[in-house]
């Protein structure tokens, strides 16, 4: 081969005619040579990297690393004219899909690509773990392969730890499932990820080596929560299967984003979820168009007619999970003088609520500055004798009554 390679002419258009059919070709399985100009494609490298790490089942596609110096480097010349059935390997990062069809050929000597993958490191007839590390590696250095891997659909992400025995292997694609990373290292989030799973998405291991990861793969909850639920079909699904689900699922779900720092789209998701307690005590979503309130806790809690946008003030995980997305508590002023004098002024309560209502505004007057007191004492808010027309406390002067003598001054 050394003899052979010093006589050609590198320059010279009939290379392909002069070594055709010469069985020359050292390869790595085989002492006997492949001949030049057959079919057959066969791989050098012009780099130190063990390409058969990455490609392992195609031993007689590359030829052998330990040729003298001189050799080698003949062949890679003799490779780049073009006119010879060897390839350098090297050059194919500039040909990402080439290079991911060797990968697809590697890899159908060991597995059946047209069911789901399993992977066993340690089987004799299988890769070992240094296989798909160094698939990931080259992943890394060149992420043009990024594109063409999830094109073709590989099944190179390993679902479970690289210590287990077997190891599903799970596609890249664009239109596949969101993965997301398996959070090992509390139970904590256990029902937010059986949800997830639930809904269409799929959990891997964390691989330390692999540096692009987050590529195809979610950090884990609760940091990638909000990543996920970028795809839309798993956000409404995510919704749906909540409102369903029991408390637990809701509480593990605030807790959950307790723990996150939100973006303002991120806020906009979390008030989409079932997980707010209304001020009955249901469990409700919050309809972006509304501004919601916590109003005080001394309201009545026997008056059921209250806003929609007032959110439970009693349950206090309910209170951490509205401050932590800018709903705020209103006093008991702006609760009054805003939202529940119009219920009564407007007749927008029934007769017995009504009643509720007045009474309890009656006895917080204390706690009302001047100005609600001047509102109160001029509005028409309460039921005269004949149940059938509201008065203002003015028309309705007593003074005897310790209330009212608070409302209106004796002049």
């Amino acid at each position: 081969l050394g003899i052979v390679l010093f006589d050609v002419d590198f320059s010279s258009n009939s290379i392909s005619r002069t070594l055709r059919h010469i069985p020359l070709i050292p390869v790595c399985n085989s002492e006997v040579p492949m001949e030049f100009g057959s079919q057959e494609r066969y791989f050098i490298s012009a780099d130190n990297r063990d390409y058969l790490k990455i490609f392992p089942g195609l031993d007689s596609s590359f030829i052998k690393r330990d040729l003298p110096s001189h050799t080698h480097q003949s062949l890679l010349s003799l490779s780049r004219t073009g006119q010879v059935n060897i390839k350098d390997i090297t050059e194919l990062s500039d040909n990402p899909t080439q290079f991911v069809n060797i990968l697809e050929c590697s890899m159908k000597t060991y597995f059946n690509l047209d069911t789901n993958v399993v992977w066993r490191p340690n089987a004799s007839h299988q890769p070992d773990i240094s296989w798909i590390k160094s698939v990931w590696k080259m992943i890394d250095q060149d992420h043009g392969l990024i594109s063409a891997l999830q094109t073709r659909k590989l099944p190179i992400l390993p679902k479970q730890s690289l210590n287990s025995t077997q190891i599903e292997l799970l596609p890249l694609s664009r239109t596949h499932k969101p993965y997301f990373q398996h959070n090992s290292n509390t139970n904590d989030f256990s029902k937010i990820e059986k949800l997830l799973t639930e809904c269409g998405c799929d959990s891997c291991h964390h691989h330390v080596f692999i540096l692009p990861f987050h590529t195809f793969v979610y950090l884990p909850i609760p940091q990638g929560l909000f990543s996920i639920l970028q795809h839309q079909q798993i956000q409404q699904e995510f919704i749906r299967r909540l409102s369903h689900a029991d408390d637990s699922i809701k509480l593990a779900v605030i807790e959950t984003i307790m723990l996150i720092t939100l973006t303002g789209h991120d806020i906009n998701i979390a008030k989409s979820f079932p997980i707010f307690r209304s001020i009955t005590d249901n469990w409700v979503c919050l309809n972006p168009q509304q501004k919601y309130h916590i109003p005080p806790e001394s309201l009545p809690r026997d008056f059921t007619q209250y806003p929609n946008t007032f959110l439970s003030p009693y349950d206090t995980t309910n209170t951490r999970i509205c401050m932590k997305l800018s709903i705020t508590r209103i006093s008991i002023v702006q609760t009054v003088q805003k939202h529940l004098l119009p219920l009564i002024t407007r007749r927008t309560v029934n007769r017995l609520q009504s009643n509720i209502l007045s009474l309890w505004i009656l006895r917080s007057i204390s706690q009302f500055d001047q100005n609600l007191i001047n509102i109160l004492t001029t509005s028409n808010w309460i039921l005269d004798s004949s149940k059938s027309l509201l008065r203002s406390p003015k028309q309705l002067y007593d003074p005897t009554d310790y209330i009212f003598t608070q409302l209106i001054p004796l002049t």
